[in-house]
């Protein structure tokens, strides 16, 4: 693979852009190790949940193809965190929490994944889906099963919204600077 940045870079201002998320993101490893450390320590735990858990066709198999999404989701906004971009790396952790939730849905009703792959056929179709995969009722099913994971996730998932997943005030505050001796943004 090659590591080098290629002829013109940096000239133009998206590139130069680029290059300046890249070094927010190399300051970071260097200078936030611990919180590093910690995005290492989910990295390792994605991998060893996205093992190939059995044929496509099966509820792991389907489970593995959600926690794939949910993962390359993860990767996503740990650059856009570590680049500075918060309140959008809000967004992609939204995903990333959504993949993961219709794995747990589907894993724990092999059934619904048929409802989920057929949503576009149809409206009651699509209806039928947003019934089933409402996360509210998502949240419920993972409180029944795994309450010491239910509440946390569903706090997680609140704060992706209120940090940058919608537009709102708290999402737009995630960038901007609060002097205390004025009281001023």
């Amino acid at each position: 693979m090659e590591t080098s940045k290629p002829q013109g870079w940096g000239k133009d201002p998206l590139s130069s852009e680029i290059d300046l998320v890249e070094g927010n993101i190399y300051s970071a490893f260097h200078s936030q190790r611990k919180v590093f450390d910690s995005l290492v320590n989910v990295q390792e735990i994605f991998q060893k949940l996205r093992k190939p858990l059995g044929r496509l066709t099966s509820k792991e198999g389907v489970t593995f193809l959600f926690l794939s999404m949910s993962y390359g989701a993860y990767l996503g906004a740990v650059r856009l965190a570590l680049g500075g971009q918060l309140a959008p790396s809000y967004m992609v952790m939204r995903g990333c929490l959504e993949n993961a939730l219709y794995a747990f849905r589907i894993y724990k009703n092999p059934g619904l994944f048929k409802i989920y792959a057929d949503r576009h056929k149809g409206n009651s179709e699509k209806r039928k889906s947003r019934n089933k995969f409402n996360l509210a009722v998502i949240f419920d099913e993972l409180n029944k099963h795994c309450p010491e994971i239910g509440v946390p996730a569903k706090d997680l998932y609140d704060s992706t919204i209120d940090l940058g997943a919608h537009p709102n005030v708290m999402a737009i505050k995630t960038n901007l600077y609060f002097d205390e001796e004025k009281r001023e943004y």
